[in-house]
């Protein structure tokens, strides 16, 4: 047995254990949303338009429920009226869930 396991093994030994241990770790890695200035989701804006018009790769991270995640791809539809995204992959997210935005170049 390795260190952690012996460190967590009563609570295996309680029903739902390690179910106990994995809530617990959830709760540890949780963080509170990025909090972005005007300029910033200025920023977000304006490459969500160019990568939508221009069709390039993106990386965009976004934030839900609780962590950070990011997607890949090209955005195939942006809805003014409920700030949604949509790639071409069909994953869509909502524009105030973005926090940072990076462009992707092709690998060949």
């Amino acid at each position: 047995m390795h260190r952690e396991e012996i460190k967590w093994a009563p609570f295996a030994a309680v029903i739902d254990g390690h179910d106990v241990k994995r809530e617990i770790d959830e709760q540890k890695s949780r963080m509170a949303k990025p909090i972005l200035s005007d300029e910033q989701l200025w920023n977000l804006e304006k490459m969500i338009m160019e990568s939508f018009h221009e069709q390039s790769l993106i990386a965009i991270t976004y934030y839900n429920n609780y962590h950070l995640h990011e997607i890949q791809g090209t955005i195939l539809k942006v809805d003014a009226a409920t700030k949604m995204i949509t790639f071409s992959s069909g994953a869509k997210i909502y524009f105030f869930d973005i926090v940072n935005i990076s462009k992707k170049s092709i690998e060949i």
